[in-house]
């Protein structure tokens, strides 16, 4: 039974953390006229900045000139026109044009050249992926859904293969939060569209697989500092040992003072003013080391972040809101070959989160004001896949069990543990895909995946890929696949007014068509319709307690479009254009889901000074709030300078937000603000010292 929380001297509260009990939205409230100007301001001059940016990448892109002088780029041509072969649709390594998915690579070189800080900055550029941020979380949106506060359930995040999505909320954590420094990526490999035919449970809208450098790179100490009292350093040391092992160890920090904000929702309380609420520290360790087949891993994050918003009902300005996310992985693989045309990988991982969350309130009834929240989960997951090759045909085999040693969750004030769910359980999945050249230039991909758990039963999803080559450098793919994901621990059993929940599922029917122009340039266009049933969305009772419903089905249409090229000197342009439509079931627009999306990026070499300038810029249309209101169009651009200080040192200077553009993101249920400000014009300064 639902309490209130003048009722705190009867039974403890059930809220809290980023599951809070009672919901700050009413369907009566309004939203103030500040935030509106907020969320609106510089809609034009977005548009028209957008244009002209867009306009000039465009020009460079067709008709940029190769300098020739001095050729700093550290990449071969080769290297810089083939893309590497990736694992991230097919859990085996395969060329891009050949999996059954739309697949997107950010490269090592790409996110140092551009200054990106977080994974959420890498896939926030990329074609019909956004990002929302509440001042806590970071939220993926793909395609045009993208649910305020879901925690990334609808994407799977893997490092080296390795599931990473925690096993009580299913959470892909990509902002600061994530637990892998960018320092010691290889690249990033996305691929866009369901997934579960090969990796189950999560693979919704896509999959995302980080794939880490290996030794050889010698040792870097680097420091940084930007806005808001931000500092950060790191180190890493890598080496190819005897016998063709490889090492790579590395460990960082950071320390955030944050920004001072104001909410003009709570303009009654200290002028809506919050000072020291949004900072937030991290520390993360990685190791690797592999010799010849065999590979091991670890990793360790911890991430404690303010929350400003007052969400779930906590006291504004209250400094002592904030939560903790650690985490720690152990993985172990072998990749052993069966004779001349198999080769099976075994891998099994331990992995275990932790999350805490304090969240004062105003409970006189009781000892403590704060209410402390908790989630802890273990889980081991042991796999196994075979890669069959036999004339024509290349068939995959493959099979995953998790055991979930642990999936407690818990909260009351201190000395009062308020209530208990703990839980565990297993899940298992098989999966067969089979590639089959049915003619020359013509490749079928068919196959599908079994996945049952204890608690939502067994799912089946198919996939089926046709790729063509119709001509030297023209690809074409026509795909069609199928995806669910089964309400987790957290939306299962945490409120107290819950009810059962069904699996959510998809289909999705897409079109590509690819083309490259000459050796440098390459463009695609794709065609996607996805059909979502039972979709698990965080609402409000009639009671006002937030509860999670299946809420009938919703449907995206759409298009993409791109062009990249890239030039021996190191010139590389990336735009891109995404169109969708995303509805209800009744036919109405779903929040937080742009119609139109834009997005642009240039890398230049500059000689004179060793260096390299990149720049980029996204357009964002506007999003619906859950109040009904209008965000407002975002134009951000950035630019990045590296500089190179002889042999062993480089430089880089940032610029986040060039035009100081006011933008504002939509708020979930648990905030009483419809909209939650972005930041504004920012630096970022670092230092790096190899040896």
């Amino acid at each position: 039974m639902y309490v209130d929380r003048t009722t705190c001297d009867r039974q403890p509260l059930r809220l809290g953390a980023r599951f809070g009990k009672v919901s700050t939205r009413t369907g009566s409230r309004s939203r103030s006229d500040a935030a509106n100007d907020k969320g609106r301001s510089g809609g034009g001059r977005a548009r028209a900045v957008a244009a002209g940016v867009l306009a000039v990448l465009a020009a460079q892109a067709v008709f940029a000139e190769q300098p020739s002088a001095d050729e700093l780029a550290d990449l071969s041509l080769e290297q810089l026109l083939e893309v590497p072969l990736v694992s991230v649709a097919s859990k085996h390594p395969q060329k891009a044009e050949d999996a059954p998915s739309v697949i997107a690579v950010v490269t090592a070189e790409e996110i140092r050249r551009h200054g990106y800080r977080t994974l959420a900055d890498v896939l926030r550029t990329l074609p019909g992926l956004y990002v929302s941020y509440d001042r806590n979380y970071s939220y993926v949106g793909a395609r045009g859904l993208g649910r305020p506060g879901d925690y990334n359930t609808r994407i799977l995040l893997l490092v080296d293969g390795i599931r990473i999505n925690d096993n009580i909320y299913d959470g892909a954590y990509v902002g600061e939060e994530m637990p892998l420094d960018l320092d010691v990526i290889e690249r990033v490999e996305v691929s866009r569209g369901p997934g579960a035919a090969t990796h189950g449970n999560s693979a919704f809208f896509g999959v995302v697989n980080i794939v880490t450098r290996r030794g050889g790179r010698g040792g870097q100490l680097r420091a940084g500092l930007s806005s808001y009292g931000t500092f950060e350093g790191g180190a890493s040391y890598g080496r190819d040992l005897a016998d063709g092992a490889q090492l790579l160890v590395a460990a960082s920090g950071l320390t955030s003072r944050g920004q001072s904000l104001q909410f003009p929702e709570f303009s009654s309380e200290n002028g809506g003013v919050v000072e020291d609420g949004d900072g937030e520290g991290s520390a993360k360790a990685f190791a690797a080391y592999s010799k010849g087949r065999f590979a091991i891993q670890a990793l360790h994050s911890a991430r404690t972040k303010h929350i400003p918003t007052a969400s779930y009902g906590t006291l504004f300005g209250d400094t002592r809101a904030m939560t903790r996310d650690t985490f720690t992985a152990l993985a172990a693989s072998y990749e052993r070959p069966l004779g001349a045309r198999l080769d099976w990988t075994n891998r099994v991982s331990l992995v275990a989160y932790d999350y805490e969350g304090a969240y004062p309130y105003d409970a006189p009834s009781v000892a403590a004001s704060v209410y402390e929240d908790y989630g802890s989960g273990r889980w081991w997951t042991a796999e196994s896949t075979g890669v069959l090759k036999a004339g024509r045909h290349t068939l995959i085999l493959g099979s995953e069990l998790t055991h979930n040693l642990r999936q407690d969750q818990g909260g009351g004030y201190a000395g009062d543990r308020g209530f208990e769910l703990p839980d565990q359980g297993v899940r298992w999945g098989a999966f067969a895909q089979d590639s089959v050249a049915l003619v020359e230039h013509l490749l079928l991909s068919i196959g599908g995946r079994y996945d049952r758990n204890e608690h939502s039963g067994g799912e089946w999803n198919p996939r089926i890929g046709l790729m063509a080559t119709p001509a030297a450098g023209t690809s074409v793919k026509l795909l069609y696949g199928t995806a669910y994901r089964a309400p987790n621990e957290y939306e299962q059993h945490y409120y107290t007014g819950q009810g059962a929940l069904r699996p959510e599922s998809i289909t999705s029917v897409e079109a590509v068509a690819e083309r490259r122009f000459g050796d440098h340039v390459r463009a695609s266009v794709s065609l996607f319709s996805n059909d979502i049933h039972d979709l698990i969305t965080l609402q409000s009772n009639a009671s006002g307690d937030l509860v999670f419903r299946n809420t009938d089905r919703a449907r995206s249409r759409g298009w993409e479009a791109s062009i990249d090229s890239r030039f021996e000197s190191g010139l590389a342009t990336r735009l891109s254009y995404s169109y969708q439509r995303t509805q209800d079931g009744d036919d109405k627009p779903l929040s937080n889901s742009p119609a139109h999306m834009v997005k642009g990026a240039v890398t230049a070499p500059v000689p004179e000074i060793a260096g390299w300038l990149s720049v980029g810029a996204q357009y964002m249309s506007s999003r619906l709030t859950l109040d009904g209101a209008d965000s407002g169009d975002s134009l951000l651009v950035d630019a990045t300078l590296l500089v190179r200080l002889g042999q062993t040192m480089e430089a880089s200077a940032s610029i986040q937000n060039v035009l100081d553009h006011s933008y504002a993101d939509p708020g979930s249920e648990e905030h009483r603000q419809d909209l939650i400000p972005q930041n504004g014009r920012s630096f970022a300064l670092s230092l790096a010292w190899s040896f």
